[in-house]
């Protein structure tokens, strides 16, 4: 790996985990979800860096992919299990990490400390040429030893620069055909649920990508099309930074998701309402073992 990219990924990784731990302590009751968002994200640009993709507050049997509008108004509550789910990006080389808090209460301790001993048993596993499928094995092993269920369908990820999600994926159970290689940069995110182990969601999360920037009838959607490509390019971005763009921007993305070239990402809620907690950490792949980018 080149010098200049490892260093990258490594600042990338010390400014998510200060970001992160920035977060942790603003996560109480009363407090809003938009402004611990805010406080994320404005920290990784004071340190000279950019949001990887925007900052995902999930609650309770939300899973993921919850990001706060530029107008929320949701609140903390006292019992909540927060997925405080962020990463930052220097030239597009990302890092990606994820804690779980319980605002308040202990009811679920054993359940957020599953999905970390499953992230560490994921980690120790971690070398090259390990497959994905032993790592997962060994992440539903920790997850089902404290009588919980891993989700089955979320998983870790591949990086690559300005791909988040760049084409192998690390399952939460024995599950997968691919190996890791030397060099490849990897976020490992075990997902814990007292309920179905299954997620799926309809309504948005507020998160939407590019697909494909091609000419729009109209032509202020033409217009916002090209600005938001520009600004985000393939990453992810959240409705309230395209919204300081254009204060159209929420009724301007929902006509660009019906062309097809915007998606936009459910938020993904636990099938039988179960209690989720997620722990994650990106690392680069080496011989022997993981490099932790953001621990």
């Amino acid at each position: 790996m080149d010098a200049d990219v490892r260093e990258s990924l490594l600042r990338a990784g010390r400014i998510s985990r200060e970001a992160r731990e920035r977060a942790v302590p603003l996560i109480k009751e009363g407090a809003l979800l938009l402004d611990v968002a805010e406080e994320v994200e404005d920290l990784m640009r004071k340190r000279g860096a950019k949001p990887a993709f925007p900052t995902c507050i999930s609650i309770d049997h939300v899973a993921a992919h919850y990001s706060p509008t530029h107008d929320d108004t949701l609140r903390f509550r006292h019992g909540n299990v927060v997925k405080l789910d962020l990463g930052a990006q220097l030239d597009g080389w990302i890092a990606d990490t994820a804690v779980t808090v319980e605002v308040g209460t202990r009811n679920w301790t054993e359940l957020v400390r599953a999905s970390e001993l499953a992230l560490q048993t994921a980690i120790e596993a971690v070398h090259a040429g390990v497959s994905t499928r032993a790592i997962g094995e060994g992440i539903q092993r920790a997850i089902e030893a404290h009588g919980y269920r891993p989700v089955r369908n979320l998983t870790g990820h591949t990086i690559e620069r300005y791909l988040l999600h760049a084409g192998k994926s690390v399952p939460n159970i024995a599950h997968g055909h691919d190996f890791l290689e030397a060099g490849e940069v990897v976020a490992i995110e075990p997902f814990a649920s007292s309920g179905a182990g299954q997620v799926d969601g309809r309504r948005t999360g507020n998160i939407y990508r590019v697909l494909k920037v091609k000419p729009q009838k109209q032509a202020e959607a033409d217009e916002f099309l090209r600005l938001i490509a520009d600004e985000f390019k393939t990453l992810p971005f959240a409705e309230r930074w395209a919204h300081r763009l254009e204060p159209r921007a929420p009724a301007l993305l929902n006509a660009l998701v019906r062309t097809g070239t915007v998606m936009t990402y459910p938020a993904l809620l636990d099938l039988g309402g179960g209690i989720v907690s997620q722990t994650e950490h990106t690392m680069i792949v080496g011989p022997a073992g993981a490099e932790v980018t953001t621990g």
